[in-house]
């Protein structure tokens, strides 16, 4: 079944500048790169075929950028990475969304998947609401083979979507045997193509997010710099150890501040009690609250392709991916850099 996206593609599209600040490269160096490699697409193909802009299209920023993340590659430890909160609207899905493409501009293969019925995600990726694709409902209840979940959002990104009916999977998924690990059988099989796996989760604490918790290598919490959010996050954590520890499985996290806004108390105090309570389970980058993270969701685009130089989500959103990369794949940032 073939789904199409209503995706704006050609609005990706990043100038040397934008590249060389992604790479965290000289601008030499890129202009060099991508010097190079249209040089030898002219040996292979029309002038008429080359790319007239002065901006690279997604296919040449891909290229260019792989080196400077090759090293990160060949290291990755923790593939398939869960984004979760009991509580709603901490912004789980956008930091999943924007992590997912941004990996992808870097040449990495990511698969994100929709296990939220709201289906939010899939929905940023440009999925109608009344779409009849299938979900991780049909691969686990009816055993649908994966490779018919599977949407090509643009090349280096594809999607598994989700929908409403998500909602029903919890009855028939506890009358499956080994309930808990029907989810880890299914993503045995996800093709080796694939360098990430993102699976966003719903704010609830079900049958189906317990198969994703079981599956998953790395757990991302999307922490809202906000009072509530702290004192739930506490409540998470100790039933989560609880629960990684009845099935005998560590508990690898990462909380991530989200929405933080500097001139207030409220957010200080609760970033202070992250890096205090949970001092190395907290990542260094913050996602600062931006209106450009906000136009992202209403375009349909990530906020790399048009926050300008200036914006506080190109700053926060890189260097959270750069220590996403370091924390799946236990290599730091100097070392992949040298080796480029």
């Amino acid at each position: 079944m073939k789904t199409d996206l209503n995706f704006p593609k050609e609005q990706i599209l990043f100038s040397q500048v934008q590249i060389a600040r992604i790479a965290d490269a000289p601008r030499m160096t890129i202009n060099r790169r991508v010097h190079s490699i249209l040089t030898k697409s002219k040996k292979k193909a029309d002038k008429s075929k080359l790319p007239t802009s002065k901006k690279c299209d997604l296919q040449l920023t891909r290229k260019t950028l792989e080196p400077f993340f090759a090293e990160y590659k060949k290291n990755i430890i923790h593939k398939i990475n869960m984004f979760y909160n009991f509580k709603g609207g901490t912004g789980k899905t956008s930091v999943c969304y924007q992590l997912s493409t941004i990996l992808s501009f870097m040449g990495f293969n990511v698969l994100a998947i929709d296990c939220d019925p709201q289906a939010h995600l899939s929905s940023m990726f440009g999925l109608p609401e009344n779409h009849n694709h299938p979900t991780v409902y049909d691969a686990m209840i009816n055993e649908r083979r994966l490779q018919d979940l599977i949407i090509n959002a643009y090349e280096g990104l594809d999607l598994i979507p989700s929908a409403l009916s998500l909602t029903k999977i919890e009855i028939p998924l506890n009358l499956k045997l080994q309930r808990e690990n029907v989810l880890s059988r299914i993503l045995q099989g996800i093709p080796d193509k694939y360098d990430f796996v993102m699976v966003d989760a719903n704010p609830a604490f079900s049958m189906l997010n317990l198969n994703i918790l079981m599956a998953s290598d790395h757990l991302n919490v999307v922490c809202e710099t906000q009072p509530f959010s702290l004192l739930g996050l506490t409540q998470m954590i100790e039933e989560l150890d609880h629960v990684f520890k009845q099935f005998k499985k560590e508990l690898n996290y990462h909380i991530i501040p989200n929405k933080f806004e500097a001139k207030t108390a409220a957010a200080q105090e609760v970033l202070g009690a992250l890096r205090k309570d949970y001092r190395d389970e907290t990542t260094q980058s913050i996602i600062r609250k931006c209106e450009d993270i906000n136009l992202s969701t209403k375009k349909r685009l990530p906020a790399l392709c048009f926050s300008g130089k200036n914006s506080s989500a190109t700053e926060d959103l890189l260097d959270l991916t750069r220590e996403f990369l370091e924390l799946t794949t236990g290599k730091k940032r100097i070392e992949a850099q040298a080796a480029a």
